[in-house]
């Protein structure tokens, strides 16, 4: 018997994103259903988060607290045709955060 036969295991994260939990979980006998609670999308106006991108070198700290916000701001500033100032702190919340950040 597994530590988790018998078990449901909701995810609230799309299967793509959870892989490795989903796999590590189902190996360990959990039934999972992985069932996104939010819908990820890009912004339709981005002129605020332009301007800040167009302005980044005024800045001290770039917080991110998704691995989602580091795609999208990542694919922002590529379109932008502009990079991160040497000075600028990147700060990332969670290890997959970092991971995204470290990729990109």
């Amino acid at each position: 018997m597994k530590a988790l036969d018998n078990k449901i295991v909701y995810i609230s994260r799309n299967r793509a994103q959870s892989a490795n939990e989903i796999n590590l979980l189902e190996k360990n006998g959990a039934r999972v259903i992985a069932f996104p609670s939010i819908k990820i999308k890009p912004i339709k106006d981005t002129t605020l988060i332009d301007d800040a991108i167009i302005n980044i070198d005024q800045f001290d700290y770039i917080i991110f607290t998704s691995a989602n916000a580091v795609k999208y701001f990542c694919r922002r500033i590529t379109n932008l045709s502009n990079s991160l100032p040497a000075s600028l702190q990147v700060v990332a919340v969670g290890q997959k955060t970092m991971e995204e950040c470290e990729q990109n």
